[in-house]
């Protein structure tokens, strides 16, 4: 981006599903270059938390993550979303507190956040949004 004149500090990188994961892998090892992650249809994954001694989760991450989910969505569950409300939000370290919000939106399957023709995968797992597409995106 700089190569092409973009001067600004305020770098964020947003991934969905599986560019989640590979988004935030990338985000984390180069944390000082991003101001914040945003994903949708994915989550943090497990492999960045511990718990403290107290049972508190701990996250091995520097850059604010946004994790954004569907009620409805047949690939990224809402059961995975319970459990990442539980450690991101719930049972948090004080000092990481705000750090991993999340937000999950009403009727919205995995499909509402792309644009274009379903992969393979998608259209063979996920749900019916009860939303239409102007409102998933």
């Amino acid at each position: 981006m700089r190569d092409f004149g973009f001067e600004g500090d305020d770098v964020f990188l947003a991934g969905h599903s599986l560019g989640g994961v590979f988004v935030q892998d990338y985000a984390y090892k180069h944390s000082e270059d991003y101001k914040g992650v945003m994903l949708m249809g994915a989550g943090i994954q497990r492999k960045y938390r511990t718990l403290n001694e107290d049972g508190l989760t701990h996250w091995d991450v520097e850059v604010p993550t946004l994790t954004i989910s569907g009620t409805k969505d047949g690939l990224y569950r809402i059961t995975r979303i319970a459990e990442a409300w539980w450690h991101q939000y719930s049972n948090i370290e004080e000092s990481q507190e705000g750090m991993f919000p999340i937000s999950s939106l009403e009727g919205t399957s995995h499909m509402s956040y792309m644009t274009g023709e379903a992969p393979a995968a998608v259209k063979k797992r996920d749900l019916r949004p009860a939303v239409d597409e102007d409102t998933g995106h």
